[in-house]
């Protein structure tokens, strides 16, 4: 499965700044990619769970950024 846009960005950010492989940014954005597969292909998480990947990745990229949450 092809990584989504929300990944690519954190990751992208990661390697722009030169992240460490344990920074939150990245060790996040590899768990929502994760639940990505998990949901979509696999389909061994529920949408609740699906989602709580989401709101992390997303809350963990705009503190980073200061992009606007909402």
């Amino acid at each position: 499965m092809e990584q989504v846009e929300l990944t690519k960005k954190m990751i992208a950010l990661a390697d722009k700044d030169s992240l460490l492989e344990n920074h939150e940014l990245r060790t996040i954005a590899k768990a929502f990619d994760e639940a990505c597969h998990n949901y979509f292909e696999k389909k061994t998480i529920n949408s609740i769970q699906f989602i709580g990947a989401w709101t992390r990745a997303r809350k963990c990229y705009c503190d980073y950024t200061g992009e606007s949450l909402i």
